[in-house]
């Protein structure tokens, strides 16, 4: 997430003269469309309201890669995931 670009509205043609404004994706991504709440915040009211422990949700997120990780090895994903050539840049 922490690649995600800015988004300049009405640039497609240049800019004109006055102020303009630049909005960071990575916040629109991670704000609830219908509160406008940081995901962040949202996953802490959660843990809060269901009393929900960080070991727990450590040992959930760890048990969720493992089982991805499982899945990928058995050729679930074979279809969805593709191998992609990476030229090598020399200076």
């Amino acid at each position: 997430m922490s690649r995600s670009g800015y988004l300049l509205q009405n640039h497609r043609f240049g800019s004109k003269m006055g102020d303009d404004s630049i909005k960071d994706m990575m916040m629109g991504a991670l704000h609830d469309p219908f509160s406008s709440i940081h995901m962040g915040i949202t996953a802490e009211n959660i843990a809060y309201e269901y009393n929900i422990s960080r070991e727990e949700m450590d040992r959930f997120a760890l048990d969720s890669q493992n089982k991805a990780m499982a899945a990928v090895k058995a050729g679930l994903f074979k279809d969805q995931i593709v191998g992609i050539e990476i030229r090598k840049i020399v200076k």
